[in-house]
């Protein structure tokens, strides 16, 4: 038995942050999966030896009041425990509340198997009830093939069926969802994991299986652009038009589009503009988690494999994925004479864009960094350049077009290659809510606005010069008297 010492230290140690308290609707599933790890994997007998457990923790786990079993020897300890699970067996406990709706959800629209469905409800709990953890660390390190026995025995199913459940070509692990590491020997917590961010969103209430994955898939806000204002590419548009078109309605796997070009060339919005045209529903992967921690490259991969599954179901989809400059590895560099192997990441990555259901806009504003291996199995890739002057001048003037601005200002806007649709919608907005019915207070309004939002941004001078001649942003300062703008060097754009 532990000491009074070792006992006290751990009945007073932290809780791990984010870890729940027990006591939660499926508590006595939990409960059983412990007992089987303590008694038919035999954690119990590293119980006076492990570091790591005590009464306390181990009464906890299973739901027993640990006040009255202080003092109990082994032997009693064992019978107790022995008790408690013939009593959690009579119940045949099952996952409940919010826990159980969701796997129901991702069973129907995954096609789990019931043996699936068991094995991910346990990972789940693994990675968000400390009790549960607790107990795994009784087995020891495992390999993987101790992990499936392991698991076959806490969850009482055929090892036959963990095996599949958890080969690469089984759902779980082809969809992202849960992973197996292939790391050698560690404890169960550190060998199985969830796609990131999932634990969190698998015992919160949802609706359906896309608001389960509300932390890295979202509906696209709609395009703010027409088919007409890309009519500086209108061959390439009409190509990509109709490859969308005619491959989803044959159903054909692994269409994958690459978008590439500056800051400000339209990519997204010209994805945008074809889901709308093409009647589909557009969702974009998520960049960020949810406390806004960047995804690394595995996790959003990991990520876009779940929600092509289950995206997979839906009709009349289509996914962008951008900033892919950031998660595609680099090309390998040689190491003292040799190329490193990445045949294994290579493969993956090759399979995700040869199988994907759903088609998918990768884009990117620099491709100079990502291997050509993987660009070479894009079905079309379309380099978009900074637009054309027209082209600006079309967006100024929508979304001007209720603002009493002149010719001269919109020309003059429209040469600065910088500005982008995003920057003239919010410009406007302003105005419009500052309010003005002169030409000249209007102008002034949208002169400042633009400045400022240019500067922040640190985004490159235009360069372009219309028949008026460049006009590039200069940094602005006012005078006591406040005059409408001064800049260094060139008049503002309304001049």
């Amino acid at each position: 038995m532990p000491s009074q010492a070792k006992r006290s230290r751990f009945s007073h140690r932290r809780r791990r942050a984010g870890a729940r308290p027990f006591g939660a609707p499926h508590s006595d599933l939990i409960a059983l999966w412990s007992l089987r790890m303590l008694l038919d994997l035999h954690g119990l007998r590293r119980y006076e030896h492990a570091f790591y457990l005590n009464q306390d923790s181990v009464c906890q786990a299973v739901g027993l009041d640990p006040a009255p079993t202080d003092d109990l020897k082994p032997a009693e300890l064992r019978n107790l425990l022995q008790s408690r699970k013939k009593e959690i067996e009579g119940i045949s406990p099952r996952a409940t509340g919010f826990l159980a709706s969701n796997l129901r959800l991702l069973a129907k629209s995954l096609s789990l198997s019931s043996s699936e469905v068991e094995i991910l409800a346990f990972v789940s709990c693994l990675e968000t009830h400390e009790p549960l953890a607790d107990m795994t660390n009784s087995l020891g390190d495992l390999d993987n093939a101790r992990v499936l026995s392991a698991l076959s025995v806490i969850l009482d199913l055929p090892w036959e069926e963990i095996r599949a459940a958890l080969s690469p070509e089984g759902t779980l692990t082809s969809s992202g969802l849960v992973r197996l590491h292939n790391s050698g020997a560690h404890a169960l917590p550190h060998k199985l994991s969830l796609l990131t961010g999932f634990s969190d969103s698998i015992f919160l209430e949802q609706s359906d299986p896309i608001a389960l994955l509300h932390f890295v898939l979202r509906p696209a806000e709609p395009g703010r652009l027409r088919p007409d204002d890309f009519s500086h590419i209108r061959q390439d548009y009409q190509l990509l038009l109709r490859y969308l078109r005619g491959g989803m309605e044959q159903g054909v796997r692994g269409m994958n589009v690459l978008l590439y070009g500056p800051p400000g060339s339209g990519k997204s919005q010209l994805v945008r503009t074809l889901a709308d045209h093409l009647a589909l529903t557009l969702y974009e992967m998520s960049v960020e988690k949810d406390g806004g921690e960047p995804f690394q490259g595995y996790q959003r991969f990991a990520a876009y494999q779940l929600c092509q599954s289950v995206l997979a179901r839906k009709k009349d989809c289509l996914v962008l994925f951008d900033e892919i400059e950031d998660v595609f590895p680099d090309p390998p560099l040689p190491f003292f004479g040799a190329t490193p192997k990445t045949d294994g990441m290579k493969a993956w990555l090759n399979r995700l864009l040869e199988k994907n259901p759903v088609p998918t806009v990768w884009v990117s504003n620099d491709i100079a960094r990502i291997d050509p291996a993987y660009i070479r199995r894009f079905d079309f890739s379309l380099e978009l350049g900074t637009p054309p002057q027209t082209w600006r001048r079309r967006i100024i003037e929508r979304h001007t077009s209720s603002l009493p601005v002149r010719e001269t200002w919109i020309e003059r806007a429209a040469d600065h290659e910088s500005l982008q649709p995003a920057h003239i919608e919010r410009a406007a907005r302003v105005a419009r809510l500052v309010g003005g019915e002169l030409a000249d207070e209007v102008e002034q309004t949208l002169d400042r606005v633009l400045h400022g939002t240019m500067r922040a941004l640190g985004a490159p001078l235009g360069r372009s010069g219309g028949r008026n001649g460049p006009t590039p942003y200069r940094p602005w300062t006012l005078t006591e008297t406040d005059p409408p703008l001064l800049i260094e060097t060139d008049p503002p754009i309304s001049r």
